[in-house]
């Protein structure tokens, strides 16, 4: 049964590691910011949902089927909120006897403009971009995985990404170099969750994610920067840690 498990697991992730990785947003000046949700819920057939939007999105799915002898039930719901400063999803499924599986997804695209201190003549400012997550599984027989991926075309030539199979709560720091442009220290950053799961035979699962739906904090070596975003959400901007 393991084995089924993990090959049912396997093409599922195939299946959803190259849509977070990443949705496709224009970038403009008229779309600075933007936020997606979408999933999809498979027992017997399977249901989707994907709702773009500005600010903040929720979409939701599920799906059941069967009879006492062979049964199964799936479902996914996601949200994406810059107004909250919110990502979060979940999946559960149970199975008797059958198979379901489920895939969650939040993802917000938002411009940071760094605001550098008075008197700073450099056309570069390296930083830390600094986030934290929050992820619960509660497994019967299924197998689940959740990924966070931060990209930002103008820091990094791939996204920086977790993956995780269990419970956890988590910090990450992303080292980055950002060039001064024609509009200034400004780049372009999208910041996704994903949860995806499988059920073979007989069992349940059920997860979740939570995370901030724009990375926490920017660090400098100097102090006296400030930073914003284009959405309106609050940005923090910390000076060097004190040693």
């Amino acid at each position: 049964m393991h084995r089924d498990h993990f090959r049912l697991l396997k093409l599922l992730t195939l299946q959803v590691l190259a849509l977070l990785v990443f949705a496709p947003f224009v970038w403009s000046q008229s779309n600075l910011y933007g936020v997606l949700v979408d999933g999809t819920a498979t027992a017997c057939k399977t249901k989707e949902y994907s709702k773009p939007g500005r600010h903040d999105e929720t979409g939701s799915q599920q799906t059941h089927c069967g009879t006492v002898y062979k049964s199964s039930s799936a479902m996914s719901n996601s949200t994406a909120d810059l107004n909250n400063d919110n990502l979060n999803g979940g999946v559960a499924l149970t199975a008797y006897k059958s198979t379901s599986s489920a895939v969650a997804r939040s993802i917000t695209n938002d411009t940071v403009t760094l605001i550098p201190p008075s008197g700073y003549s450099q056309d570069s400012v390296d930083f830390k971009v600094k986030d934290a997550y929050s992820l619960a599984f509660d497994n019967n027989g299924g197998s689940g995985y959740a990924q966070l991926c931060w990209k930002a075309p103008e820091l990094w030539a791939k996204p920086q990404c977790v993956q995780k199979y269990k419970n956890t709560q988590g910090d990450v720091v992303w080292a980055a170099t950002l060039k001064k442009s024609a509009t200034g220290f400004q780049f372009a950053i999208a910041k996704g969750a994903q949860l995806a799961a499988s059920l073979k035979d007989t069992g349940s699962w059920e997860g979740g994610y939570t995370t901030s739906a724009d990375p926490d904090a920017f660090e400098f070596e100097q102090d006296g920067w400030a930073c914003t975003f284009a959405s309106g959400a609050a940005c923090e901007a910390l000076g060097p840690e004190v040693q």
